[in-house]
């Protein structure tokens, strides 16, 4: 069913095709570029895929997961830990190993924790994650042997590679969280996502299996987090408590409302504006830039609560097309 979703949504120019598209352009860009627009390509890549897991669960869901950076500091961490454990007997993995393992574990992790966490709704269930990141951000910081707050160091540990060889495995995951979301969208989770977004208790009544469809968004949105975050670690060389820093779940959550919640295009869209605009204002306005983008930000949920896919949207729906 899910290669049929992918058949039919390939057949014309559809949110699918513009995301996978536009991810084609800038891969080649950050390929054939200088080093430092590659990095900076990856940055903004990196944040279109924490945009995407989020919006798996959030936007999909309705539920605010104020700390879904928790999955992507645990995937940091996880390649940390699996480098100098391989280390200490002599062994060592392809890069993407690593990355793998990281995705995992921030999703066993996400199954774990969602039993309990996501029989809560509302301002419990927010309050509840951002708990969960400061709790285990505080017990990684006194845990000697996950370093404290010095963090983890893997120089020398892992496969040598360059920022061209890892922005190539920064695309792949791309490319994976997006078609991942485009499926989801299109089948009868997503289905019963938005279901539960509308009302939870009447999907309920007509049958809708709640408590497993979020469990299921919320450990796939957790994967893919994971993933960027095994990431960043490797192209850093180590791991610390910052990358568990409730001001990345800031910036997500601002790409997928300014480009359109439970959206295929939206968080692409939200990331790439975000990161740019941002960006430029912090070189511009160094000490107003928050100021001046938390303006932009209110004036866009106010009068275009549906992002920029919403705005979009007004326009093409009297040509009898949406961008979804």
């Amino acid at each position: 069913m899910a290669m049929q979703v992918l058949r039919t949504g390939l057949t014309g120019i559809n949110s699918l095709t513009i995301s996978l598209g536009f991810l084609t352009v800038i891969g080649i860009l950050g390929l054939t570029a200088d080093t430092a627009t590659t990095g900076y390509l990856h940055a903004m890549v990196e944040l279109m895929i924490l945009a995407y897991s989020l919006n798996l669960f959030t936007g999909l869901s309705g539920y605010a997961n104020f700390g879904h950076v928790v999955f992507y500091g645990l995937g940091a961490y996880t390649v940390s830990v699996v480098a100098v454990s391989l280390a200490s007997m002599g062994f060592a993995l392809p890069t993407f190993m690593y990355i793998i393992f990281a995705g995992i574990f921030a999703a066993t992790f996400a199954l774990v924790i969602g039993y309990p966490v996501l029989r809560l709704r509302g301002d419990y269930f927010a309050i509840a994650t951002l708990g969960i990141n400061e709790a285990v951000r505080v017990t990684i910081c006194n845990t000697p042997w996950l370093g404290e707050g010095r963090g983890i160091y893997i120089l020398g540990l892992v496969p040598t590679y360059d920022i061209k060889a890892l922005y190539i495995q920064l695309l792949v995951i791309a490319f994976a969280v997006v078609i991942t979301s485009y499926l989801v969208l299109k089948t009868k989770l997503g289905y019963g996502l938005r279901a539960i977004k509308d009302d939870e208790d009447v999907a309920e009544m007509m049958g809708v299996n709640t408590a497993k469809y979020k469990r299921i968004a919320y450990a796939l949105g957790a994967f893919f987090a994971g993933l960027a975050g095994g990431v960043v670690t490797l192209q850093f060389a180590c791991s610390f408590p910052e990358y568990f820093f409730i001001g990345r779940s800031v910036d997500m959550f601002v790409s997928i409302v300014l480009g359109g919640t439970g959206t295929v295009l939206g968080p692409m869209i939200g990331a790439t504006l975000y990161w740019m605009v941002k960006d430029h204002l912090l070189i511009s306005f160094p000490y107003f830039h928050l100021i001046i983008f938390g303006t932009i930000l209110i004036i866009l949920v106010l009068f275009f609560p549906g992002g920029i896919i919403g705005l979009l949207n007004r326009f093409l729906k009297k040509k009898g097309r949406v961008l979804e």
